[in-house]
């Protein structure tokens, strides 16, 4: 991964819940209060679109995203939509939190 791509990331804002907001490499006291809401060690921040970074049409992004809904729901894990907020356009994404 190229240097640009990983500060893309890093300075992208990342929302969880449609109201809490966090960035990568700095801690969050609403994600933190989230986790012990549910009941949760951590999270992770998944998503399905533009796989290793290439840029994917909106119905296969969709259809990815639908998919990995789909997965996750079968190992029942906890899920809260989030997005990865950027200059890009913002691609919706689940926050699975392992209970």
């Amino acid at each position: 991964m190229n240097q640009d791509l990983l500060q893309a990331y890093a300075n992208a804002l990342y929302r969880v819940d449609g109201i809490l907001d966090f960035r990568i490499g700095k801690h969050s006291k609403q994600l933190e209060h989230l986790h012990a809401a549910r009941g949760a060690a951590h999270s992770h921040f998944i998503t399905a679109f533009n796989p290793a970074s290439r840029r994917l049409p909106a119905e296969e992004n969709a259809a990815r995203h639908d998919e990995l809904g789909k997965k996750l729901d079968a190992l029942g894990v906890a899920k809260v939509a989030a997005a990865g907020l950027n200059h890009a356009p913002c691609a919706t994404t689940l926050d699975a939190t392992h209970q």
